[in-house]
């Protein structure tokens, strides 16, 4: 059976007239793909930690446990595990967040072992915690302290 144009396989047999890609073209190529996978990284990264600052958000609006070394803070747990690149991008937003409506309620970010050394007792087993900690502010004493699992 003829094709397009009386060739067999129709429009599929015509041969394409394009030139090779030179190297520097092959290399631009390269480079632009590298520069989109570069931003679609950081956009992912971004949206990672944008939703770790609102799960902190989150768990401060809803209410938490008293901490019992520190009886007029208040400690959260945010669910899941977190990279250390997402925790200290999000820990950036959360302070731009609090710096924006009370200069100085951001008290710090602490990336921490559970304890002086590794603990492997209370299921712990060594694991690294950040800790997201401000002031509660106005006539409110103390400070809310987000405990989040850090993995890496």
């Amino acid at each position: 059976m003829s094709g397009a144009w009386g060739n067999a396989g129709g429009v599929s047999a015509l041969k394409s007239t394009a030139a090779p890609l030179t190297p520097e073209q092959q290399q631009a190529n390269r480079l632009a793909e590298a520069e989109r996978k570069a931003r679609e990284a950081a956009a992912a990264l971004r949206k990672r930690a944008e939703d770790l600052r609102d799960k902190v958000e989150g768990c401060i609006t809803g209410g938490g446990n008293i901490s019992s070394n520190y009886i007029y803070d208040d400690q959260f747990t945010v669910a899941g595990r977190w990279k250390t690149t997402e925790v200290t991008l999000a820990f950036d937003l959360w302070k731009q967040l609090h710096e924006a409506r009370q200069r100085g309620s951001v008290v710090t970010l602490r990336i921490h072992m559970m304890g002086p050394s590794a603990k492997y007792s209370g299921g712990r087993d060594g694991q690294v915690q950040a800790n997201f900690i401000r002031n509660k502010g106005g006539a409110k004493k103390g400070r809310y302290n987000v405990h989040i699992n850090v993995n890496g």
